[in-house]
């Protein structure tokens, strides 16, 4: 799966015309670490490799996302920079010696662990009757007050739909006995990284299905939950690996 993904990125890259782009890193790797077809290794300091690939093929955000699963997929332990921000080599190397005890430690934990994003979609309550614009001074109190009521009644449904889904989410992550990033607001839910033990899609899929089913659906107003990944650790949690 990580190779079609990593295909189609790269020729999007490509089709973008980023031909000519100097070499990323996409992070680091434990020295002689199997890498995919492509990429190269360089030494940022002793036990610390960095995963160097053409920039023209890996240009975008989606790109590098792709090559960071690719590279999971086959070595022992791999901690990415973060996709989103595109990595020099000469600047992977000098951030990688300036961290390189903690980086060491944080590969060690790596090689046992992969990061697994649980997504669970909040749909915002129907809109009142009366919401649109406030209405104007010339229409008396009655019709202001009532604005005003609807317009808290929609706030207070809101709040408590994303209280309730923080809620399933806190117990989710509990059950899965796994740390975890603080939960995020997106546009469509909310969304926790949690950090697993290394295991196959399928049974990492089933783990996150099983500690949902205990909890029951989630509360009224929450979508179906999504879990997304393998991906490296750091993929998506808060902060950086150095």
């Amino acid at each position: 799966m990580s190779s079609v993904l990593l295909e189609r990125a790269a020729r999007s890259a490509a089709a973008a015309g980023a031909a000519g782009l100097p070499a990323l890193s996409l992070g680091i790797v434990p020295p002689n670490a199997p890498l995919p077809r492509g990429m190269h290794r360089a030494v940022a300091a002793p036990g610390l490799d960095l995963v160097l690939v053409p920039g023209d093929r890996f240009a975008s955000p989606r790109a590098r996302v792709a090559g960071c699963v690719a590279v999971q997929a086959i070595s022992p332990a791999f901690l990415p920079w973060p996709p989103r921000r595109p990595m020099a080599p000469r600047t992977a190397r000098e951030s990688t010696r300036r961290s390189a005890l903690s980086l060491l430690h944080a590969l060690a934990r790596a090689q046992d662990h992969v990061e697994l994003a649980l997504l669970l979609p909040v749909d915002p309550p129907p809109p009142p009757r009366c919401d649109g614009p406030a209405p104007r001074a010339d229409t008396g109190p009655t019709a202001g007050r009532t604005w005003l009521a609807a317009r808290a009644r929609a706030r207070a449904a809101a709040e408590s739909a994303q209280s309730a889904a923080r809620s399933w989410l806190c117990a989710l992550v509990e059950r899965l006995a796994a740390e975890a990033t603080s939960i995020e607001s997106t546009g469509t839910g909310l969304r926790v990284s949690v950090c697993m033990r290394r295991a196959p899609e399928t049974a990492l899929a089933e783990q996150a299905a099983i500690a949902a089913s205990a909890l029951g659906a989630p509360p009224k107003g929450s979508g179906r939950l999504l879990v997304t990944g393998p991906w490296p650790i750091f993929s998506f949690a808060q902060g950086d690996p150095a």
